[in-house]
C-alpha cells in the first residue's frame, strides 16, 4: 500500500485468506498483490486490474 503520492510502497499486509478488508480509502492510496514463497522470498508487487 501507498499513498498516490508516494513514489514507493510504504506498508505491507500479511494474510493467507483470498480476501481482506482494509480500512483505507482507494481514492487516497494504491494497492498492489505480492506472493511469498516457502522460503521468504517475494514477487514483484503486482496492480490489480478492472474486473468484471
Amino acid at each position: 500500500m501507498r499513498e498516490t503520492s508516494s513514489p514507493v510502497w510504504e506498508k505491507k499486509f500479511f494474510t493467507s485468506a483470498t480476501e481482506l478488508r482494509l480500512p483505507y480509502s482507494k481514492d487516497n492510496y494504491l494497492f498492489a498483490v505480492q506472493s511469498i514463497g516457502n522460503d521468504d522470498t517475494e514477487s514483484l508487487p503486482v496492480v490489480p486490474g478492472i474486473g468484471r
